[in-house]
């Protein structure tokens, strides 16, 4: 019988001060709900509650940059959609809150003063197989 796949991942040798990055703030309004910060076919993508994202095009993403501080607002994105079935929403982060472009080199590699890692899973029950966070 296999661990799950979260379970896998968890038992990894992680940072988690550094895999924490991955939790982020969407504030929209004067309102903030929380998101997960990955990378999907190489484009920084964050995934929300619809209750959060529906009625805002554009939210404000804020990121744990000391993960014994509040998280600092940090980013800008673009809804992509979201699901009236289901309570999930899709951001991309389109800049800095200075208006420069972000790219997931960028979060890759510490750019923005924080790094965000690749998280490798294996696929229930298939042990040859690997995902990565950021493949595309």
């Amino acid at each position: 019988m296999g661990l799950p796949s979260a379970v896998i991942a968890q038992s990894q040798d992680y940072d988690i001060d550094e895999t924490s990055r991955a939790a982020v703030q969407v504030i929209v309004d004067n309102a903030t709900g929380s998101g997960t910060l990955i990378i999907i076919d190489n484009k920084p993508t964050v995934f929300t509650n619809r209750h959060v994202a529906e009625g805002f095009d554009v939210a404000t993403i804020a990121v744990l940059v000391d993960p014994n501080a509040p998280a600092q607002p940090m980013f800008i994105a673009n809804l992509l959609g979201f699901s009236q079935e289901y309570d999930f929403a899709v951001y991309t982060l389109t800049s800095d809150l200075q208006g420069n472009a972000v790219t997931a080199r960028q979060l890759r590699d510490g750019s923005f003063g924080i790094r965000i890692p690749d998280i490798t899973a294996q696929e229930i029950g298939n042990k040859n197989s690997e995902v990565r966070r950021g493949d595309q």
